[in-house]
């Protein structure tokens, strides 16, 4: 049975990094690309051609088909339109564009999610929470980093505004009030969208057992508008409602 490519690929905010061992060998390739799925090459003064590095051990023609961007009389970038993995992918395997790729074991990673909570850099997000749990991710399980401090400065909440919700299950899934999307609720989503919230999670009280309330909520408010729905229930389908509501 033939040995797949083993490719790792971690994309970071400026840079892709790329790990990959070829079928058959015991030394793995390097390479780094831009996180903008862009190939920053040296340009041939003479021709105005991009100059592939000899390491990378790849024929001339290979970015026959891809886009370019002169950036002086040096250098230029080479694009394809795809994203930074699929880009390195290529690279390594020496994949022309438009020929298909051979069987791969790739695995990808990210600290752009990361980055993106440090720098305060996220989206807007709503936060739909069933009613009565609207301070969950204030209140929290009131661990503190100082336990005898007299003054505890907590990070605010990532979402920009929270929503409750009318509905309840039990705790075994079952349904103890009805959720209804009624005119109120379509009322103060209209609003948020107005004021650029387009990106919503969901975290729902017993959800884990039973998502319909949370897949009912997320169908209107894409036909609304929003961008993006996060539900609870897909993403981290566990017990206790706060790991689910910070997962979202």
């Amino acid at each position: 049975m033939k040995t797949p490519w083993q490719i790792r690929v971690d994309t970071g905010g400026t840079f892709t990094d790329c790990w990959a061992l070829p079928p058959g060998q015991i030394h793995p390739v390097f390479l780094k690309v831009l996180s903008s799925g862009r190939l920053r090459l040296n340009r041939d003064p003479a021709s105005g051609r991009p100059i592939l590095p000899a390491a990378w051990n790849l024929p001339p023609e290979f970015l026959a088909d891809w886009q370019t961007e002169p950036l002086g009389e040096l250098a230029m970038d080479c694009f394809t339109g795809e994203a930074a993995p699929v880009i390195a992918t290529r690279v390594v395997t020496g994949t022309r564009l438009g020929d298909p790729f051979p069987e791969i074991d790739l695995r990808l990673a990210t600290t752009r999610g990361t980055n993106a909570l440090l720098e305060g850099k996220g989206a807007a997000v709503a936060f739909f929470v069933t009613r009565g749990f609207e301070d969950l991710l204030v209140i929290r399980d009131q661990r503190r980093p100082c336990l005898f401090a007299l003054r505890h400065d907590f990070a605010p909440p990532l979402y920009r505004e929270v929503t409750g919700i009318r509905e309840r299950l039990d705790a075994t899934g079952s349904v103890l009030e009805p959720f209804a999307f009624d005119e109120a609720l379509a009322q103060r989503c209209r609003e948020l969208l107005l004021r650029g919230i387009s990106h919503a999670a969901v975290a729902l009280l017993h959800s884990y057992r039973n998502p319909v309330h949370e897949r009912e909520l997320r169908s209107h408010l894409l036909r609304l508008g929003f961008d993006s729905v996060s539900l609870s229930s897909d993403l981290a389908p566990m017990i206790k409602l706060l790991p689910r509501a910070e997962t979202a």
